[in-house]
């Protein structure tokens, strides 16, 4: 029997995912304060979002008629167990290794243990003390071509690459989870929910400090308009489900593909809500409203900065500034809702630059703002050039929320300050809490 394990999270005051940050993982906590800790108890049990990677490899397992069950606690994992495969991450490092010291004193040498995901593919140096193996690269790509698994072949380093064909997976296999929990609110409030991952790779230069592309590459592969649909239909017909979310990093990428996804669920008369990642520069009133019609209903987008020499300096493409706000004008007429991200502790920011940052997302005031602190994640580029100013030692502790560096021009503690002054200052307003009622509980 096989074991797909991601443990739950035992830390009490942050909102760890997996997925995020290109597959590193991200362990939300808004700040220290009460009001802070109140938003992040309120993402905590609001916010839930499988890692697709490991419903994937289920998939594929389960086509090739192997027998496989997904656990979220290793106390799960019975001594049927002959394959562990464990779901790395940066901001839950130190419990992954030791559920597989764990699952190896409990069940000795006749069980392999091995680890996938973006960390483990960057670091697998760090995992092998503890596990047989580490897959280097899109996990499922290894199970594809290997219908007949050869335990005595799984060890050390692994290199599997990447999958050219995506059409050549089976759709995640959500029923080995309890997917009535998935929950992506208030972007979208209806449920059963679920996330499609309809390409991967991304071009875009940010890749100089985005772990994204690490794994995905900077091809941008895409499923076949048809196969995305297929998903979709097997999505309503199977668990009835309601809204989804496109976890591509980019979905407007090529605006032409969005158009056809959008048209094809119109044309198949599916009703669902849906969300998506974009740029504002990769969107118009033309694509929105034909999105809209589709049933798109929320758009997380990245901001960063109101300061675009600052996002120059960050080797950032800045979107011009009337451009941007006219976007979100027209979606926020639409009812469309917009989640919005910034970060802070960029490269030439000062404390009077993100104070400029905060103070314009107030004015924008959209439906979420998230404001994370700059982080040079292992194997970039910025992590690379900024590797003599990093004094973090505990890998943890890269999570887009705490400091980990010298930031030169404001201090790791004052953007801690910062940080919660964002967030406590952006939620607890007038306009931001008439605006939430209205999007999210009088609207239908």
């Amino acid at each position: 029997m096989i074991f797909l394990l991601q443990q739950n999270s035992l830390k009490k005051y942050k909102v760890l995912n997996r997925d995020l940050a290109g597959g590193f993982g991200t362990a939300t906590h808004f700040g220290d304060s009460i009001l802070t800790r109140i938003l992040t108890f309120s993402k905590k049990k609001t916010v839930s979002l499988p890692s697709i990677d490991l419903a994937y490899i289920a998939s594929v397992l389960k086509r090739n008629g192997k027998d496989v069950v997904y656990a979220d606690d290793i106390d799960r994992i019975t001594n049927e167990a002959k394959l562990i495969i464990i779901r790395s991450s940066i901001v839950d490092y130190n419990s992954d290794i030791q559920a597989s010291q764990r699952l190896k004193d409990k069940l000795g040498d006749k069980v392999k243990i091995g680890f996938i995901g973006t960390f483990s593919s960057i670091m697998p140096d760090l995992y092998l003390p503890y596990a047989d193996f580490v897959l280097i690269g899109e996990g499922e790509n290894y199970f594809l071509s290997h219908e007949d698994i050869a335990f005595d072949e799984l060890k050390g380093i692994i290199n599997v690459g990447r999958l050219i064909n995506l059409d050549e997976l089976p759709f995640p296999l959500w029923e080995l989870y309890d997917y009535a929990k998935f929950s992506y609110f208030p972007a979208l409030k209806s449920k059963p929910f679920f996330p499609i991952l309809s390409s991967r790779g991304c071009s875009l230069s940010c890749a100089y400090y985005c772990p994204y592309p690490l794994i995905s590459g900077r091809t941008v592969r895409y499923r076949s308009v048809e196969n995305v649909i297929k998903e979709i239909k097997y999505l309503k017909n199977k668990y009835a489900m309601k809204s989804l979310l496109f976890r591509d990093p980019i979905f407007t990428f090529n605006k032409k593909r969005a158009a056809l996804i959008a048209k094809e669920i119109m044309k198949s008369d599916i009703k669902v809500e849906w969300a998506c990642e974009t740029r504002l520069d990769l969107l118009d009133e033309k694509l929105i409203d034909l999105l809209y019609s589709a049933g798109l209903r929320a758009f997380n987008i990245g901001i960063e900065s109101s300061n675009e020499d600052i996002l120059k300096a960050s080797k950032r493409k800045p979107i011009e500034r009337n451009y941007q706000e006219r976007m979100i004008r027209y979606c926020h007429k639409k009812g469309i809702k917009i989640s919005a991200f910034y970060i802070i502790g960029l490269p030439e920011d000062n404390e009077e630059s993100i104070l400029q940052t905060i103070k314009y997302a107030k004015y924008l005031n959209t439906n979420i703002a998230q404001f994370t602190i700059c982080t040079p994640y292992p194997a970039t580029k910025f992590y690379d050039e900024n590797r003599d100013l990093i004094f973090e030692k505990d890998w943890e502790k890269f999570d887009a929320y705490t400091p980990v560096f010298n930031y030169g021009k404001v201090s790791p503690n004052q953007l801690l300050k910062l940080k919660d002054y964002a967030h406590r200052s952006y939620y607890f307003r007038l306009k931001w809490g008439w605006t939430f009622l209205k999007n999210n509980l009088i609207s239908s």
